[in-house]
């Protein structure tokens, strides 16, 4: 298996979502609420990290 580099967008929205969890973990940043559901900062920073993963496993994502 190769792996490949993310493209610009992907790793942006993955640190977007990295950076939103870090701010929700010091307290600077309430949960997301939305539909029913709350976006806490373990969910963000996972997030953040599986959309990295991919961008890296899949050639062009």
């Amino acid at each position: 298996m190769t792996l490949s580099p993310p493209r610009s967008f992907t790793f942006l929205l993955s640190l977007v979502f990295a950076v939103v969890g870090f701010l929700m973990f010091q307290g600077n940043l309430s949960p997301i609420s939305f539909a029913g559901y709350t976006l806490t900062a373990f969910w963000s920073m996972t997030i953040g990290y599986c959309l990295l993963a991919l961008g890296c496993l899949l050639r062009g994502f």
